[in-house]
């Protein structure tokens, strides 16, 4: 949650300093593989006033928990260094 606050205002900085940042752009791309993939989406009719900011959130969450499983298993063991630097690398880079 620290994390996703920092990112959150970090973007916010940027983006009134107008430094150009991805604006959801994953967010969409996801979005519409879904929708080419789904064979319906009259299921989300009802939705459509929760559904995006439940499925943002969803996916920020999603997202974050694939990157912390990557992180562990693939770099974490091959980073060298203690593992709160190599934290702060990974995380710096992403």
């Amino acid at each position: 949650m620290i994390a996703l606050a920092a990112n959150i205002a970090l973007l916010s900085i940027a983006s009134a300093a107008g430094i150009r940042t991805a604006h959801g752009d994953l967010f969409l791309l996801f979005t519409e593989i879904f929708h080419r993939i789904a064979p319906s989406r009259s299921f989300m009719d009802g939705w459509k006033i929760i559904a995006p900011p439940v499925s943002k959130a969803a996916f920020h969450i999603t997202t974050g928990l694939v990157m912390a499983v990557f992180y562990a298993l693939v770099l974490a063991p091959k980073l060298p260094g203690r593992p709160f630097f190599k934290g702060v690398a990974y995380g710096t880079a992403a």
